[in-house]
């Protein structure tokens, strides 16, 4: 009868413990959405020279929802690199209310005339539409 004692009272502290933890937990997540901790949050963004702020800003609003916590990263990141000059981008989400976003621009290394249409050509051999602002802002061979 000893024995089955301690395995009920053993039972019974870990069932106990299991209650415990699911219950603050639950009250835990109840009251962040009360007080809307993960709702309000701002971007910055790094890293970005010749690209505006606001370009990029347009790639990421659409897929922004009501909370930080449920934002597609990688879509986000699919939508930044698909920018002219935007080789890579980095997102990280530094809780509880900061989307962090650091982009490297593609560096143009030559400007191409190709049928009287002006291109730039980075190191990688990917061209890159050229207009005003970016042949007075990149000084490349022609």
């Amino acid at each position: 009868m000893p024995k089955l004692l301690q395995i009920i009272r053993k039972v019974s502290t870990w069932l106990f413990i299991s209650i415990a933890a699911f219950s603050l937990i639950n009250l835990i997540r109840v009251y962040t959405q009360q007080i809307n901790l993960f709702d309000d949050y701002e971007i910055k963004i790094t890293g970005s020279e010749f690209v505006e702020i606001s370009q990029i800003k347009k790639q990421v609003e659409p897929h922004m929802s009501s909370s930080l916590l449920s934002v597609d990263l990688e879509e986000i990141q699919k939508n930044i690199i698909s920018l002219d000059y935007i080789q890579t981008a980095q997102l990280s989400c530094l809780l509880p209310s900061t989307l962090l976003i650091h982009v490297e621009e593609r560096k143009p290394a030559l400007l191409l005339n190709t049928n009287q249409q002006l291109v730039f050509m980075d190191s990688e051999g990917v061209l890159l539409p050229a207009d005003k602002n970016s042949i007075s802002y990149f000084p490349v061979p022609v």
